[in-house]
């Protein structure tokens, strides 16, 4: 999806006489300025306007988001429905008979499925608050047919791919030193679950440990510990303890984010 989208930011800057490659990188920028007002009302939903604008501006100087901004990646539209998606839990929690916050969850999980495959990290998260709150009690029948078709119209990007394994001229190679070959409706699927020709995966695949496990961990707390430095990061587990404290399904949805996060 970010492909797409970025080629219709480099024809239109290609159209404004500027450097179309310029302009998909432009988009990767506007993608996290959006995913930023996202996160920003997520913090608003849990704090008062200063401190949710204070955590916002941290995280938009940070290292990592400064760099998917600057490079032409999908990580940028990424943010738009991770932070989204949170947005929306925190929202179903406070108001758990509005149906938008679900409609809402609903189109940027298809998003994040037609863009990067790590977005299922945030769905036993979503689907064990989904369950909790009691919403899925009160969708009539229509409500779920919505909701089906905001997850599939974004899927159904992914059937540009099999319509351009028409054309002869497009090809793929499983690696770099590989021969290109012609691609076919198999390989699509392939590449969709994340499967290369040779039988080996993308690199990042999301896959349980199994012997390394100690290792990702000191992975991941290493990289916050650079990102925010060991006070910011010892107050913000702070933090997640206390909001989990006072709400409960503040505390669950943490938790089913946060540990097959770092799984």
């Amino acid at each position: 999806l970010y492909t797409m989208l970025g080629y219709g930011m480099a024809r239109l800057g290609d159209a404004l006489q500027n450097d179309p490659y310029a302009w998909i990188t432009y988009f990767s920028a506007l993608c996290s300025a959006i995913g930023l007002v996202l996160f920003f009302q997520a913090a608003l939903a849990l704090s008062p306007a200063p401190i949710a604008f204070g955590v916002t501006l941290l995280l938009a100087v940070s290292n990592t988001l400064w760099h998917i901004s600057t490079i032409p990646e999908t990580q940028g539209l990424h943010t738009i429905s991770v932070f989204g998606m949170l947005w929306l839990m925190i929202e179903l929690i406070k108001n758990p008979r509005q149906f938008w916050p679900l409609a809402g969850l609903a189109l940027l999980a298809g998003i994040g499925l037609a863009n990067h495959r790590t977005i299922v990290l945030l769905f036993p998260a979503a689907g064990l608050l989904f369950l909790v709150s009691g919403a899925w009690r009160r969708l009539r029948p229509k409500q779920w047919l919505i909701l089906t078709l905001l997850v599939l119209i974004p899927v159904a990007s992914h059937g540009y791919l099999f319509w351009r394994v028409r054309d002869p001229h497009v090809v793929f190679s499983p690696r770099v030193s590989a021969f290109p070959s012609t691609l076919n409706s198999a390989m699509m699927v392939d590449l969709i679950r994340g499967e290369l020709q040779d039988g080996s995966g993308l690199e990042g695949n999301i896959r349980l440990p199994e012997d390394d496990f100690n290792q990702r961990l000191d992975y991941v707390w290493g990289n916050l510990r650079d990102e925010l430095g060991q006070t910011l990061l010892i107050m913000a587990l702070l933090g997640l303890g206390i909001l989990s404290i006072r709400n409960w399904r503040f505390g669950i949805l943490a938790a089913a984010y946060l540990i097959p996060w770092a799984i």
